[in-house]
């Protein structure tokens, strides 16, 4: 799997997860299911692209599971595509553009994580208390200001405690890592959101049982809109107050029965679609559409042995990160010629470098074929070619 791959199907998932659960969940009250629906289904996201599931399929006994295996392309250094001289390569610049603004977002985690640490190093083991209204909890730390009244200050406790014991930091910190990976899709942003809302609900709700509901509705229409320092932490004076008081004052209702259903059906399908990959590409390999390694005609690229040796040279590009780190070797890339010419199932069985792999399936994706023959009709007939990048000493 190259990392283009890897990228568009965890960002489709979490479009699909972001679509479904804005749908029919956002306005549910049962928040343990909704929080626990947005982490899980971020978690599969990410990890379902990288679990390949190759399965068995129906392909007969008489098929050949081996290619053959064409002559080895070996072009040198200087061989390679123009572009590679002058080290431009289009992908090369989007994955620049990409490692940029995630390593600006991760200096930023860290440089609020540092500042988050300098303040409880200065705190008691339980709490810590602050000047002004600046109230919010951090694992197991509640950080509470100290203009607050008594009163007001032992509710803030009791609603901190709660974010402590549900771990809703680990929960923040998981997403703002998924958002350094995924910064250029939105729906990151607004599951996050979601989350840290769902926090402030559940904090609330078990708040209001031991408190009188009024007096704390009070207490947050008083603390509305106060800044907040540590980006990373759960505050207690959220902006969306009113929200918060309406929602502690609606009547809670379970959750439909068909929408959990749904939910793991949801993800069941995503992982079907995903991790088994292998099991879709080969599932039209049956009795009568084998993917043979040899036949009687076998399928030759347009232009012949030396056509697809000049079209090699001419289109792939050396990437300028693999020569710069004196990366060479065989690259093998398997694939398989249709019966109409087209070039499909493109894999690397073995590589040397991702940039290195990437660019032998691209160029060997966009080669020409004329299809081979078996008994006098076209057939499907799969190759591995070997090329070789090969650096000037």
């Amino acid at each position: 799997m190259t990392a283009a791959t890897y990228l568009f199907e965890a960002n489709t998932a979490l479009v699909l997860l972001g679509v479904y659960y804005f749908l029919f969940l956002k306005n549910e009250t049962d928040f343990t299911f909704q929080r626990l629906f947005i982490l899980f289904g971020m978690l599969c996201s990410v990890a379902f692209p990288l679990i390949q599931i190759n399965g068995v399929t129906a392909i007969p006994s008489t098929s050949k599971l081996a290619s053959d295996v064409l002559p080895e392309f070996t072009i040198s250094e200087n061989q390679f595509a123009s572009g590679a001289s002058n080290g431009f390569d289009f992908y090369n610049v989007l994955l620049c553009v990409y490692l940029l603004v995630a390593a600006v977002l991760l200096l930023k985690l860290i440089d609020n994580s540092v500042n988050l640490i300098m303040v409880l190093k200065r705190g008691s083991p339980k709490s810590l208390n602050l000047p002004g209204y600046v109230s919010f909890s951090f694992l197991n730390k509640m950080f509470i200001g100290s203009d607050y009244s008594s009163e007001d200050q032992r509710m803030i406790c009791a609603h901190e405690t709660v974010h402590a014991k549900l771990l809703h930091s680990v929960d923040v910190l998981f997403i703002e890592l998924l958002k350094i990976a995924f910064w250029f899709n939105p729906v990151v942003y607004l599951l996050r959101k979601e989350i840290n809302q769902i926090h402030e609900f559940q904090a609330d709700d078990v708040t209001v049982k031991s408190h009188d509901v009024q007096q704390y509705c009070s207490l947050l229409a008083r603390a509305a809109l106060k800044s907040a320092d540590y980006p990373i932490a759960n505050h207690f004076n959220q902006s969306f107050t009113l929200k918060r008081i309406t929602m502690i004052t609606h009547v809670k209702t379970k959750l439909s029965w068909w929408k959990i259903i749904s939910s793991a059906m949801l993800l069941t399908l995503l992982f079907a679609f995903i991790s088994c990959e292998e099991v879709r590409s080969q599932k039209d390999i049956s009795q009568n559409d084998e993917a043979y390694a040899f036949v009687e005609e076998p399928a030759e690229p347009i232009g012949g042995m030396d056509g697809l040796r000049e079209y090699i040279a001419k289109n792939l590009i050396y990437p300028a990160t693999a020569k710069q780190n004196r990366i060479e070797g065989k690259v093998n890339v398997q694939f398989i010629i249709n019966k109409d010419g087209r070039v499909s199932d493109v894999s690397v069985t073995k590589g040397i470098s991702l940039e290195c792999d990437e660019a032998a399936v691209r160029v060997v994706a966009n080669t020409k074929w004329k299809p081979g023959k078996q008994d006098g009709r076209a057939v499907r007939q799969k190759f591995t070619m070997p090329i070789y990048f090969k650096l000037d000493k």
